[in-house]
């Protein structure tokens, strides 16, 4: 150990100068000098509370935050209730303007104006729905010529109002946006419904004739003119079947089996269908 008043060598464990007696520096470890394990607790005591208290100010202000947020995300029950009612009022009052609006939409349709009994027609649907309208709608879009919107409009009708003049109109519709085959589904669809109805048979075997399906078309139009022979509109239709393929001998021939098969009449009468 040096002596920092005379320069004098001294012993290791010496505390005072052995020539001057001056009090000599206590020697540290150089781990001593570089940090001391009661220093690094002592910051770890003042950190520590920080970092706990910087967490709870987040937190709470994260809390404080969604807590401002809830009422715009979500409403609160009371309002949902309110918006439920007066949107069921609304239903309500569109569900009690339906047969005054379906009568309106008649009229125009009589009158001409498909556009606005369309617009009359679409304002309640829009709100809810009412199959009178949409029957309407139908009647509608088929005066103004627009058969494929009104077809596409009946089909999904169907299912919730199955009529059988129904299903003759999506027949007839059918046969001239889908086809033949489509017809006749419609078509067996209305006879089933109602079996004894002669013009349901004949849209029937005129579709089935159209179709391809000719050994049960004829078999069709032999059946109603077995049953009434007077029947012009049946003779007429079968006829024309044959005429429409092409078939002119075989057209002339049903022709004249319904001449002999009906019952004579005095010429030039009113009363005689073919003339």
């Amino acid at each position: 150990m040096i002596c920092s008043r005379c320069a004098s060598a001294n012993s290791a464990g010496a505390a005072h100068c052995l020539r001057c007696g001056a009090a000599l520096p206590i020697p540290t470890t150089e781990s001593e000098a570089v940090s001391s394990p009661r220093g690094g607790g002592a910051r770890l005591r003042v950190i520590l509370p920080c970092v706990l208290v910087a967490v709870v100010l987040l937190a709470g202000a994260y809390a404080r935050w969604r807590m401002a947020r809830a009422p715009q995300d979500t409403p609160t029950q009371p309002d949902s209730e309110a918006a439920a009612a007066q949107e069921q009022q609304r239903i309500n009052d569109a569900l009690e303007r339906v047969p005054l609006a379906n009568a309106r939409a008649n009229d125009l349709l009589r009158a001409g104006d498909f556009k606005g009994a369309l617009k009359l027609v679409d304002e309640i649907l829009e709100i809810t729905d009412a199959p009178d309208l949409r029957e309407t709608k139908v009647n509608v879009l088929i005066k103004a010529k627009r058969y494929s919107e009104a077809y596409e409009l009946l089909v999904p009708l169907l299912k919730d109002r199955d009529l059988p003049h129904l299903q003759f109109l999506a027949g007839q519709l059918a046969q001239s946006v889908k086809g033949a085959g489509e017809a006749m589904f419609h078509f067996s669809e209305a006879i089933r419904q109602a079996p004894q109805n002669k013009v349901y048979q004949l849209a029937w075997a005129n579709a089935s004739f159209k179709a391809g399906a000719r050994d049960t078309s004829v078999a069709m139009f032999n059946k109603l003119v077995a049953a009434d022979p007077q029947c012009v509109a049946c003779w007429n239709d079968y006829a024309v079947a044959y005429y429409s393929a092409a078939e002119r001998e075989q057209a002339i021939a049903v022709w004249q089996q319904a001449v002999s098969r009906c019952p004579e009449k005095r010429p030039g009468s009113t009363a005689n269908p073919w003339n």
